[in-house]
C-alpha cells in the first residue's frame, strides 16, 4: 500500500491515523476494518516528500494512474 496524502499542521502520524479514510470514516476505522476483511496483519508505510500540496496531489495522480494502466483497475483499497 502506499499513502500520499499532505500535511502541514499534525503531522504524518495525525494525517494517517486520524485523516478520513475514502469511506467517509476515520482512516483508524476504515483501515481497520479494511485489514481484517481482507487479512492483512501488517502495513508497511512509505512517504515521498513534496513542496506542496499541489505536487502531492499531482503525484497521487500519477501513481494511481501507472497502478491502473499495469494492472486495468484501481488498487482494491481506492474502491
Amino acid at each position: 500500500m502506499v499513502f500520499v496524502g499532505y500535511s502541514n499542521t499534525g503531522g504524518l502520524f495525525n494525517e494517517i491515523v486520524n485523516g478520513i479514510h475514502y469511506d467517509k470514516n476515520s482512516r483508524k476505522i476504515g483501515w481497520t476494518y479494511q485489514m481484517l476483511k481482507d487479512k492483512t496483519d501488517a502495513l508497511d508505510i512509505y512517504w515521498y516528500v513534496t513542496n506542496s500540496k499541489y505536487e502531492q496531489k499531482k503525484e497521487q495522480v500519477e501513481m494511481l494512474k501507472d497502478f491502473v494502466e499495469q494492472t486495468g483497475k484501481l488498487p482494491k483499497w481506492n474502491k
